[in-house]
């Protein structure tokens, strides 16, 4: 796109801008803080087609210099402890409203196990599980000592597994920390991204920030974060245009950041309601610290899960399968239409339930199936497998 193309579109987006402004202060004398960061976010999605794209050639691996490994931390003792929790405030972000489990309200609401949300399970890891933020922030204040060792962001990231494929990455650009998600990915490196080596560390959202170097970047003016375009479909067929920021794109904004690969433990992903049955089921096992990964699972990797139209709903979720059942040593599980669970069933292996049209499933109390496709009437498998 030539100076010219360029100019004629940011002419015609300010009209665009300027036409939704005077359609709503006809409604009302002025806009809201809400009302004016739409707008913002709306000029920008107005000129994505202006930007140039990643130049995939300029695209590298963070390197060892720019990653420190939390296993390298030390355990601060009481005085560095005391020094740090004074500069300490610790934020966390509602990651969504549970759409997409068709939940309605707040994500950290959301029951986990044994009864606790996600609220209760974060507040229950900062009183219990201190240690493992204190020893970060005691390590950032050492650094602080020095102008040329100080860290103004740091990323917590973590080791992909088949599950995290799509996630956002950290890469080296031009010389500058930064994120990479899928959406800014051109069709023809995707593979890559998904499967390459390069790629297998992802951001865990987990985000240290110096608050006066983010102070000063707002106070400029010159705090930039990439903007996220999500297509969606409402359920009433309507289609829709989500704009998000990225607050992991913040860190291309700070010379001084770094990022910290940390355990699989500290992160959890739950996006959906088949990440919800594996957090709730005997693979993870809850203590004060929150859920863990029980030492029993052989696997480091989580299983599969594929659940079908009927399962979408956390609601669904809980009246199909009202108790939870045993997937300490299931590979792959994929479930397919009308399908009902009774209580202390083991899944192993790889398991696929599949409900023809108009008929149900039935799993009875007790049940194991292992490397087993079950497709119809279960009374029918039943007959042909144990008798």
């Amino acid at each position: 796109m030539n100076n010219n193309q360029v100019d004629d579109q940011w002419v015609r987006n300010q009209f665009k801008i300027q036409e939704f402004l005077v359609r709503m202060l006809r409604q009302r004398s002025s806009i809201n803080i809400d009302e004016k960061a739409f707008l913002s976010l709306y000029n920008r999605f107005l000129t994505l087609n202006t930007k140039e794209p990643i130049n995939w050639d300029q695209v590298q691996h963070p390197g060892e210099q720019r990653i420190k490994n939390y296993e390298d931390l030390t355990i601060p003792d009481e005085k560095d402890i005391a020094s740090a929790l004074s500069r300490l405030v610790i934020l966390k972000f509602n990651g969504d409203l549970g759409t997409s489990m068709n939940f309605n309200g707040t994500k950290s609401l959301i029951q986990v196990k044994n009864e606790k949300s996600f609220l209760e399970i974060c507040i229950q890891q900062i009183d219990v599980n201190g240690n493992s933020f204190l020893a970060i922030l005691c390590w950032l204040e050492e650094q602080e000592k020095s102008e040329e060792s100080r860290i103004d962001f740091l990323m917590e990231i973590t080791d992909k597994t088949s599950g995290d494929k799509k996630e956002g990455t950290l890469i080296l650009y031009d010389g500058v920390l930064k994120f990479l998600g899928l959406s800014q990915v051109s069709k023809e490196h995707v593979e890559e991204f998904l499967y390459s080596e390069q790629f297998k560390i992802f951001n865990t959202n987990s985000m240290w920030i110096n608050i006066k170097t983010l102070q000063d970047l707002l106070d400029s003016g010159s705090l930039e974060m990439d903007l996220i375009v999500n297509r969606k479909t409402m359920r009433d067929e309507t289609k829709v245009i989500q704009l998000e920021e990225s607050a992991a794109s913040a860190i291309s904004n700070f010379k001084k950041a770094m990022a910290l690969k940390v355990p699989r433990n500290r992160f959890l992903s739950v996006r959906s309601t088949s990440d919800l049955l594996i957090l709730r089921s005997d693979i993870f096992e809850a203590n004060f610290s929150g859920p863990t990964l029980t030492p029993l699972r052989t696997s480091l990797d989580l299983p599969t899960i594929r659940l079908g139209s009927r399962f979408k709903s956390i609601e669904d979720l809980q009246r199909r399968i009202p108790s939870t059942p045993s997937l300490l040593n299931l590979r792959h599980l994929t479930l397919s239409g009308d399908i009902y669970f009774g209580s202390n069933v083991v899944l192993k292996g790889s398991v696929k339930i599949l409900a023809k049209n108009n008929e149900q499933i039935m799993i009875p109390d007790g049940t194991v199936l292992e490397d087993q496709v079950v497709i119809g009437n279960f009374q029918d498998y039943r007959r042909h497998f144990f008798t």
